[in-house]
C-alpha cells in the first residue's frame, strides 16, 4: 500500500512539472479522469468508422494496408462487428482464414457494449520496405466508460500485401515491438 501511495505521489508531482510530450501533437484535451467519457457514438450499429486512407498516396499496397489498419484501429462498441467484417474483406490467405475461424465471441461483444469501449486511430506514416512489406504507424487512443487514455499510443505494424485476383489484399499483419 505504501508503494502504491508513493508511486501515486510521484506521478502527481511529475504531472505538474510541465514536462512536454513531443508525441502528443495538437490534440491536448485534458480531462479529469472522474469526468472522462468515451467519445459519443450515435451511428447505426452496422456503420463503419474507417475513413479512406490519405488521398495523396498512389501505391495500392500502401492504401490497402492503411485501410486494413484503420478497420482494425477505428471502432466502437457500436461498430465493432462492421469493422471486423471490413478486416475480413481486406484479408487474404491464412490471415483471412484466421479471421474467419476466430470471430469475436459473444462475451467479448457484450463486454465492449457494457463498458462502451472505443478505439480511434489515425495513420501517422505508411511506407514500403525494400522487400515489399508495408509499414504502417498508427496513433491510437482507447476509451471506455469513465476512462479515456490521455496519452495516445503509437503502434507500428508490418503488412504483407498480395495481389489476389487483381485486387490487393493483406495476407499477413504483425504488430512490431
Amino acid at each position: 500500500m505504501r508503494r502504491a501511495l508513493t508511486a501515486l505521489a510521484a506521478a502527481a508531482a511529475i504531472a505538474g512539472c510541465g514536462i512536454d510530450d513531443p508525441y502528443r501533437g495538437d490534440d491536448r484535451q485534458v480531462e479529469s479522469v472522474g469526468d472522462a467519457r468515451p467519445p459519443a457514438d450515435d451511428r447505426p450499429p452496422g456503420s463503419l468508422r474507417t475513413p479512406d486512407p490519405p488521398g495523396e498516396e498512389s501505391d495500392e499496397a500502401i492504401r490497402t494496408a492503411v485501410r486494413y489498419a484503420l478497420a482494425q484501429g477505428n471502432w466502437s462498441w457500436r461498430t465493432f462487428r462492421a469493422q471486423y467484417a471490413q478486416m475480413r474483406a481486406l484479408a487474404h490467405g491464412e490471415l483471412a482464414s484466421e479471421l474467419e475461424a476466430n470471430p469475436p465471441d459473444q462475451d467479448v461483444l457484450l463486454g465492449l457494449e457494457r463498458e462502451r469501449q472505443t478505439n480511434s486511430a489515425r495513420p501517422v506514416a505508411a511506407t514500403k520496405t525494400q522487400n515489399g512489406a508495408v509499414i504502417v504507424v498508427l496513433r491510437e487512443r482507447a476509451g471506455a466508460r469513465g476512462v479515456i487514455d490521455q496519452a495516445p499510443a503509437h503502434r507500428v505494424y508490418r503488412a504483407t500485401v498480395v495481389d489476389a485476383d487483381g485486387a490487393p489484399k493483406v495476407a499477413a499483419w504483425q504488430l512490431l515491438p
